[in-house]
């Protein structure tokens, strides 16, 4: 915890993961098309269906539990 407020900063690539387009403007607010999602997928290795997630990773990524845990105390507090 720090006295005074604290900005975490993230280097990231707009359009990250796309062969093509990955650090290219075109990338921002525009569709990768049929032809660069197939690209990325295959690069990135995900081969399951579109906004599929299988639950081993959904499971692994879930932070609801931490998320009750978490809101129990703020709960008592706030009826």
């Amino acid at each position: 915890v720090h006295a005074i407020p604290a900005l975490p900063l993230c280097r990231t690539v707009i359009g990250g993961g796309s062969p093509n387009l990955a650090g290219q403007d075109e990338s921002h607010g525009a569709a990768l098309g049929e032809e660069e999602v197939a690209l990325t997928r295959q690069k990135l290795g995900w081969h399951h269906p579109a906004f599929e997630i299988p639950k081993e990773i959904f499971r692994a990524r879930d932070g609801s539990a931490d998320g009750e845990i978490a809101q129990q105390p703020w709960r008592g507090k706030c009826g």
